[in-house]
Order: structure tokens, then C-alpha cells, then sequence
């Protein structure tokens, strides 16, 4: 265990809500002229300050703003693009907050927490998929991070294919 971190419990829920607040302010709020060099910033890999936040009282981490999308598929990746899944990610994220659902958290071993409220975007018959994620490894520095996934994990979800032989077709 990191010295860095002791007893330090870092409220989730605020964090994602912070997070939500933040991405909307820098993509859906401001004025595409503002927003879309910010996108391009973190499309082209470099990172976004975000400002800092007082976990507990105790510590004060940076939070930056990252965005990985090797996984997207298809050609075409854009701001509206991007746009549109961050949507869709808002939106589910203000959904579990105001039906106090779960936040669907998977944790990895090096301090990456995914919150599996996925946005998805369809261009023609691709779909991809972008979620929310953060990494704690040095939680002096966190990093937001926004990454799309692949989307092959979703297909057998998709409501706008047939249902295959092995899917169960019979009315639920």
C-alpha cells in the first residue's frame, strides 16, 4: 500500500458528479468555438487541466482531463461525434443521481475506476460506445478520463438488430 494514500476514502459519487458538471460546462454548455479546441487538445493526447479538488479535507489532488479512443471504430471521429456520447454519458449519469441508481463502478489494480454509464453513438450500422473513467494512481494527480471502448461487447444489446439463433427471441 502507497504511503500517499492513508485512510483516505475518496467519495465516488462526488467525484463523478464534479466530473459531470465539468465535461458538460467544457463540451455541452459552451459555445462550440470554445469547446472544440478543448476537444482537440485530448483527441490529439495531450491532457486538459480541470483544476484541483480537497478529498477530505486532507489532500489536495489536480484533476486533468484525457481521452482515449483507440478502440473507437469506423472513420469519422469529430467533435459532434464526441459530442453526442458525452451526451449520452450526461445523461445517464443524471438519471442514477436523480433515481439513486447504481453507478455501475468496475476497479482495475492500478487505481483506474470505470463507471460503466456508457454513451453510445451509431454512424450507420457502427456503433461505438465512450465511457467515464478515473484514474487514482497518483491521487495527487487524477485524471478524468474519457475512453471508448469496444464496442463488440455491446452487440448482442443492440435493439435495432434481429435477434440472432443463440439469443433468446421468446417475449420476457
Amino acid at each position: 500500500m502507497s504511503d500517499a494514500k492513508p485512510d483516505l476514502e475518496i467519495n465516488l459519487a462526488e467525484m463523478v458528479n464534479l466530473a459531470a458538471k465539468l465535461l458538460h460546462t467544457l463540451f455541452q454548455a459552451a459555445p462550440k468555438d470554445k469547446a472544440k479546441p478543448i476537444f482537440k487538445e485530448i483527441k490529439h493526447g495531450k491532457t486538459v487541466a480541470l483544476g484541483s479538488v480537497t478529498l477530505q479535507e486532507k489532500l489536495t489532488s489536480n484533476l486533468t482531463l484525457a481521452l482515449d479512443y483507440s478502440e473507437f471504430r469506423g472513420p469519422g471521429f469529430n467533435f459532434d461525434v464526441f459530442k453526442t456520447a458525452l451526451e449520452g454519458i450526461l445523461r445517464q449519469i443524471s438519471h442514477a443521481f436523480q433515481t439513486r441508481g447504481e453507478l455501475n463502478v468496475m476497479n482495475s489494480d492500478d487505481g483506474t475506476v470505470l463507471i460503466h454509464l456508457p454513451g453510445a453513438v451509431q454512424q450507420g450500422d457502427q456503433l461505438n460506445v465512450l465511457v467515464l473513467a478515473f484514474e487514482f494512481g497518483d491521487i495527487h494527480n487524477v485524471v478524468v478520463k474519457l475512453m471508448f471502448i469496444d464496442p463488440s461487447q455491446y452487440e448482442p444489446y443492440r435493439r435495432d438488430k434481429p435477434p440472432t439463433a443463440d439469443q433468446d427471441s421468446a417475449p420476457g
